[in-house]
């Protein structure tokens, strides 16, 4: 892929390995619950990312359905995401993951109600002496390396980022992602990069910026701004796994119907060959995530809702 001559002047790819782990750029696509099947995800690396996480997984899950991790081969590298505070059953679905996955990364951040009932996700945050067990564990027990991801802190009232990344980094954690936003956001307002600078000043491991990077000139200004290795992009690749290229080559991205339809079609090839599972509210939310902002798009969202089979959406989306 052709990378735009001022993002190569700019050197922005200094850093290029986490652990012994080798990415040929900076971008990644990040663990997004109900997106990141292997399909999409797969989608997301031959438009440019240079490493695609799992959405996030839970231990008992995998004991129960070892056969149904959907990892494959032609997505790699993929780092699998975890998330739980039992250190056993954290480290075994560890070493199972490993034999799929080219990093183990820990989830330090979800905000979700369900998993702060749990004691894990961002919970971990706000009670940081809580996960240094587990993660002494998990990183102990496997040969790939260990990431975690983090948020700024529990509210705008704890911001403790820096503590926590120096503590994770004692730990063995081989880069930290940090989203710019406290759990008390979620995925509201605006994301604060001052913190993930410094983060990046005060540890020596790789540091992934998140959050609120939608196209070229967020990628390039968090670069610049953070000093960050690596750029985390989430809800921005939903729908529009292009803009990945489009950030490395420096082009706007847009979006058009034609397009739409053809990363539908690419998609669903993806899906077909490759997907353990064949759920179909799961085929027919990416094709509404591939028509929104489309001319005509709430047209075609009622349209597509309607819908029951593959067949019922190829036909609203006219794809021939």
């Amino acid at each position: 892929m052709k990378i735009h001559k001022y993002i190569n002047e700019k050197r922005y790819f200094r850093h290029m390995k986490i652990g012994k782990l080798k990415l040929q750029n900076n971008l990644i696509l990040a663990p997004m619950h109900g997106a990141n099947c292997n399909a999409f995800r797969l989608q997301c690396k031959k438009h440019g990312a240079g490493l695609v996480f799992t959405s996030m997984i839970h231990p008992d899950s995998i004991f129960q359905e070892k056969n149904r991790i959907d990892i494959i081969k032609e997505e790699k590298p993929v780092a699998a995401q975890l998330v739980g505070k039992d250190p056993q059953k954290m480290s075994d679905a560890a070493k199972i993951l490993e034999e799929k996955a080219d990093i183990i990364d820990i989830n330090l951040g979800c905000p979700d109600r369900k998993e702060l009932a749990n004691k894990s996700g961002a919970f971990l945050i706000k009670h940081p002496e809580q996960f240094v067990k587990m993660i002494s564990k998990v990183v102990s027990s496997v040969n790939c390396p260990v990431t975690a991801k983090i948020r700024i802190g529990w509210d705008e009232n704890s911001i403790n980022a820096v503590e926590v990344s120096k503590s994770l980094e004692d730990l063995g954690v081989d880069a930290i992602t940090v989203h710019g936003r406290t759990r008390k956001q979620g995925y509201t307002g605006k994301a604060d990069w001052k913190v993930i600078k410094e983060v990046k000043e005060k540890i020596d491991i790789p540091v992934i910026g998140n959050g609120d990077v939608w196209n070229y000139q967020n990628y390039t200004a968090m670069l610049e701004k953070t000093k960050v290795d690596f750029v985390m992009i989430g809800r921005a690749a939903i729908g529009n796994p292009t803009v990945f290229e489009d950030c490395l080559q420096g082009k706007e991205t847009s979006k058009t119907l034609q397009n739409a339809n053809k990363l539908f079609s690419e998609f669903l090839g993806y899906y077909k060959k490759y997907s353990p599972r064949d759920i179909f509210s799961e085929i027919r939310q990416h094709a509404m995530w591939f028509v929104k902002g489309v001319k005509g798009s709430a047209n075609l969202k009622n349209e597509l809702i309607k819908t029951k089979s593959v067949e019922e959406i190829i036909a609203v989306l006219e794809i021939s």
